[in-house]
């Protein structure tokens, strides 16, 4: 798709947000009746989509506190591994 001034010998500084929406005004125009109403449901879908604010993360649960003491160190045994 191209945009052309009458006014200038170049083609103007189109914005590409700007260009699609036009495109999606030229598409929309083309759908025939019986798909209006599943565009509609598609294009609202979309608007709540990008004006509903999202959800807040939920917040894990928190665990209860265990009391801890230290004892005497541990060594853990080394079990060799040979691959074959």
């Amino acid at each position: 798709m191209s945009f052309h001034d009458l006014k200038t010998s170049g083609e103007p500084d189109v914005p590409e947000p700007l260009k699609a929406r036009i495109a999606c005004h030229f598409l929309l125009s083309q759908i025939p009746d019986e798909g209006m109403s599943e565009a509609l449901e598609s294009l609202a879908g979309l608007w709540l989509f990008y004006h509903l604010p999202p959800p807040s993360p939920r917040q894990l649960p928190v665990s209860p506190r265990v009391p801890v003491k230290v004892t005497r160190e541990y060594v853990r045994p080394v079990f060799p591994v040979t691959e074959e």
